[in-house]
């Protein structure tokens, strides 16, 4: 999924809320493989 905001070191991608702390800190932009609600990877 595609990050499109940060706020509170949560990441919004396309309308949801993801958990950034396995893959550390991200910016829009930026593309993370998701799973329930937490970011598992940086792609």
């Amino acid at each position: 999924m595609r990050v499109t905001a940060v706020i509170d070191g949560l990441a919004l991608c396309d309308g949801i809320e993801v958990m950034t702390e396995l893959v550390g800190e991200v910016a829009a932009g930026d593309e993370l493989l998701v799973h329930a609600g937490v970011a598992l990877v940086r792609l």
